[in-house]
């Protein structure tokens, strides 16, 4: 598991290998900690974790947001936010 600390851009974009992932707007400017596991980026705001995106091969992509968690869905699993991505993938 890796851990990376990255700023959002001006155009609500954190970059991980030279890929751009898109973040909620509200994150413009602020530091963000970014999780790496099985193949998926977990991008976290202080401990609350904000999206998640599956982790690109190829170089200089761009990908939008696939799952926002929002209050709602906070109580749900790690599991059930994975069986969503992939639905969406």
């Amino acid at each position: 598991m890796t851990h990376t600390t990255v700023k959002v851009n001006s155009s609500c974009m954190i970059t991980y290998r030279s890929n751009q992932y898109s973040v909620p707007p509200k994150y413009l400017g602020k530091r963000l900690l970014l999780q790496v596991y099985d193949n998926y980026l977990y991008v976290y705001y202080n401990t609350e974790l904000i999206v998640i995106h599956p982790i690109s091969a190829k170089n200089s992509m761009i990908h939008t947001i696939i799952i926002l968690l929002s209050v709602n869905r906070r109580s749900k699993s790690r599991q059930w936010i994975l069986k969503r991505s992939q639905k969406k993938t």
